[in-house]
């Protein structure tokens, strides 16, 4: 029985190697993977997966189910650009926005006083 020794994403060749005590070795191509994915959420999911925790890339790929996954961890809804600001009126909106700047002048000062 091989035993795994090392799971790493090489970079020059953008890929996730898995290398066995046996001497054999699998070699993930990433990129071909990534353009299987049907948006940029789960592309980014799966780049997650692979600088930060390859193991659990290659083990999603070559024993899971890898478009149950991603379509369970990347849900997204588009949003409405102006919904927040379409719920107030203008005058609301910009005091908010003076507010808002306001505080962060004072927030600004502050700082510079506790430096000096």
């Amino acid at each position: 029985m091989k035993r795994l020794l090392s799971c790493e994403f090489n970079l020059d060749t953008v890929c996730v190697e898995l290398k066995f005590s046996d001497g054999t070795m699998i070699s993930i191509d990433t990129i071909a993977v990534e353009n299987e994915a049907d948006n940029m959420y789960q592309r980014s999911e799966l780049d997650y997966l692979i600088y930060n925790d390859p193991l659990a890339y290659a083990d999603l790929i070559l024993n899971d189910n890898p478009e149950a996954y991603l379509k369970a961890v990347t849900e997204y809804k588009l949003l409405d650009r102006f919904s927040h600001a379409t719920r107030l009126s203008w005058g609301v909106f910009s005091k908010m926005l003076h507010f808002n700047a306001i505080n962060f002048a004072e927030l600004l000062e502050k700082l510079f006083v506790s430096v000096v």
